[in-house]
């Protein structure tokens, strides 16, 4: 059976901001964090693997491509997908300049607004369908890799069924899918954000 580790978390009502200061930082760092499904309710997750990727993975991934590669916005950039027994949580972290903080906050808000709305082509759907699951299965590739992926899903799933059939999920994903993910789990109007500024704590009057 799957470990019981209490209930999730709900869902993130509003904006839940918290600020730090880090003067041995070079750069900021800005965090923003929805509460999602986790390995319970696993066939949640799928849709959310693929959208981490629209969003993070690779030079032509759309938030890597707006912030990084075309405005030079940030320096670096990464969404995960994180499924844990009983929650998950998708992350988008980034690496920049203080004073970009806000500029780049409201364009990726803009895009998760966009994921809502908006089909994802059925161009970029199979590219990245095909870039998740080639990772997945480059990844596991050694007895080791695969040892220890068994045991995350015998562990945390209480199955081996959702670790050998991945990349066939994926694969079987839409773009309806992914929109209705989106919509559900991913608010451009609720979610948790942390800021770490590279500087000292403003002395309060």
């Amino acid at each position: 059976q799957p470990l019981s580790m209490g209930q999730p978390e709900s869902p993130f009502q509003t904006v839940v901001r918290h600020d730090y200061y880090d003067p041995t930082l070079t750069q900021a760092r800005l965090t923003l964090m929805w509460r999602v499904p986790g390995m319970n309710k696993i066939e949640e997750t799928y849709a959310l693997d693929v959208l981490s990727s629209i969003l993070g993975s690779g030079r032509t991934a759309r938030l890597v491509k707006e912030l990084r590669e075309e405005k030079g916005l940030i320096s670096g950039l990464s969404v995960h997908n994180m499924a844990y027994a009983h929650q998950g949580i998708f992350t988008i972290s980034v690496s920049l300049p203080d004073e970009h903080i806000s500029i780049v906050h409201q364009a990726i808000t803009e895009h998760i607004a966009e994921l809502h709305y908006n089909l994802v082509t059925p161009y970029e759907l199979q590219r990245v369908q095909t870039q998740v699951a080639n990772r997945y299965v480059f990844g596991n590739e050694t007895p080791d890799n695969r040892a220890g992926l068994y045991g995350y899903y015998q562990t945390l799933a209480g199955r081996l069924e959702p670790a050998i059939h991945y990349p066939t999920r994926i694969r079987e994903l839409t773009a309806q899918d992914l929109r209705q993910a989106a919509q559900t789990y991913l608010s451009p109007d609720a979610y948790g954000m942390v800021i770490i500024h590279p500087t000292t704590e403003p002395i309060s009057d």
